[in-house]
């Protein structure tokens, strides 16, 4: 999506739309052209959560039991729904593997407390997961699953505290669900696989294939302030324009895109402007601060 309505406004959609809206709305669209699940379709699907490494349809179920209560009760002749009592196997199979993991307590027969660290701590466990399965994928798509062993996979999230040299394995989006950020899969020169996460408009040049320095640098501004300062001149008025003219030839001797490169330095622009250091006048104009390098080298 290009993020503009067709005014030349910015296009915002509520992060909770976003986050399950769109989950719902695609699962009533399926369900109107298969059909719904049956039953043993349900409990089939249940059993293999049992013993995941994740946030399951169980533990929601766990927790919404022993919400506003102090315990969550399986004992067999608790009056409790039809869902519970179905499913009450595979309940107290659930929670004595979150037991296992340090999330739950028997208190005594049937009467389970669930800890509240166990919602994010499963959630974290289960994205984890998809980062190794991710890192997995990529390198066996380039023949090297079987040479880099997972003990040297390192997944460093947001914060990357060392320098990382290597090539890029695969590129995605990244969990801040407006596409903000994006992740790299890097195989390092240190012989280490690396999972890292970073502002898409620094990554806008980045693709499969292409060697990279990332992680951690000297402290200053950015190449994309000192670019936005150096084209608004003066006046601080910024024109992708005007920069695209002045990159068009640089850019195209050296084999990138002219008009991606400006794009990335938009996308910075609207970063800044949220955090109240740009303005946008219009689709081609933007007013900055002569400062900004200085001032916003960190952001």
């Amino acid at each position: 999506m290009r993020g503009v309505t067709e005014d030349g406004k910015t296009l915002n959609i509520a992060g909770d739309y976003i986050a399950y809206g769109i989950r719902e709305r695609a699962s009533e669209i399926v369900t109107l052209e298969l059909g719904r699940q049956t039953e043993q379709e349900v409990t089939r699907s249940l059993e293999r959560e049992v013993d995941a490494d994740r946030f399951t349809r169980l533990d929601r179920m766990l927790i919404a039991e022993q919400r506003g209560q102090e315990f969550t009760d399986l004992r067999p002749g608790k009056d409790m729904l039809a869902t519970f009592r179905q499913n009450r196997a595979l309940l107290i199979e659930r929670a004595r593997k979150l037991e296992r993991m340090g999330l739950a307590t028997e208190i005594e027969t049937g009467r389970w407390i669930v800890s509240p660290r166990a919602e994010p701590a499963l959630r974290e466990l289960g994205e984890r997961g998809d980062i190794i399965k991710t890192m997995h994928r990529a390198l066996d798509r380039e023949g090297l699953a079987e040479d880099r062993h997972p003990a040297r996979y390192v997944l460093h999230r947001e914060k990357t505290t060392e320098r990382i040299v290597g090539r890029v394995l695969d590129k995605g989006l990244g969990g801040d669900e407006m596409g903000e950020r994006v992740w790299l899969v890097i195989d390092g020169v240190d012989g280490r696989v690396h999972h890292i996460e970073m502002d898409a408009a620094r990554a806008e040049e980045v693709g499969r294939g292409m060697i990279v320095v990332a992680g951690s640098g000297p402290a200053g501004p950015r190449a994309a302030d000192r670019n936005i300062i150096d084209v608004a001149g003066k006046e601080g008025v910024y024109r992708p324009s005007m920069h695209l003219e002045r990159a068009r030839a640089a850019i195209n001797r050296m084999g990138g895109d002219p008009q991606v490169f400006v794009r990335s330095h938009v996308r910075r622009l609207e970063a800044l402007r949220r955090a109240g250091h740009a303005e946008r006048i219009d689709a081609d104009h933007w007013r900055v601060p002569a400062d900004l390098p200085r001032a916003r080298s960190s952001l």
